[in-house]
């Protein structure tokens, strides 16, 4: 936990604990700490998916800051934690070196059997159109993630060549 210190972190621990008690983890927390890999078998109460959750915010950020971690480095990517969120919620399996193309692939083929199997029921129909829907928003994610990036390297490029550095 280099970058944090160990006396805030015993305070945020503290303030969890004492917000969420013995509460049952949710479904909420559990499938977010499941689209991140993280195996909830071990986590039975939300402040300590909680805990988890802050964990892992904290290695993204060290891993961003440059601090190395002890523990498994995880970049913190929303796009490929929601295609994961949303493969979990369609029981749609997905390995760990599967990219956000390829569980949005996955996704896509499974709304597809869900609007084949709906036939005339509208409210499959409605179902199968409400995941579609949020299968676009990681889609849109991606997208304006790829586009930021593609900018970035232009930039770049463009004051390498300012500079005289080619």
């Amino acid at each position: 936990m280099a970058g944090v210190s160990a006396v805030s972190m015993i305070g945020y621990m503290n303030n969890i604990s004492v917000a969420y008690g013995g509460q049952k983890l949710s479904a909420a927390t559990k499938a977010k700490l499941e689209a991140l890999g993280v195996d909830t078998r071990n986590i039975k109460t939300e402040a300590e998916g909680k805990m988890k959750l802050r964990e892992i915010q904290i290695e993204g950020t060290n891993i961003v800051s440059g601090t190395k971690n002890t523990k498994k480095e995880v970049q913190v990517d929303e796009a490929l934690n929601k295609a994961r969120a949303l493969a979990y919620k369609l029981n749609v399996s997905y390995s760990d070196h599967d990219n956000v193309d390829d569980i949005v692939y996955k996704i896509k083929v499974k709304i597809e059997e869900m609007f084949k199997a709906a036939g005339d029921d509208n409210d499959k129909k409605t179902n199968a159109a409400y995941y579609a829907g949020l299968l676009e928003e990681v889609k849109q994610m991606q997208q304006s993630k790829l586009t930021l990036s593609l900018g970035m390297n232009i930039s770049a490029n463009m004051n390498i060549a300012f500079h005289g550095l080619y």
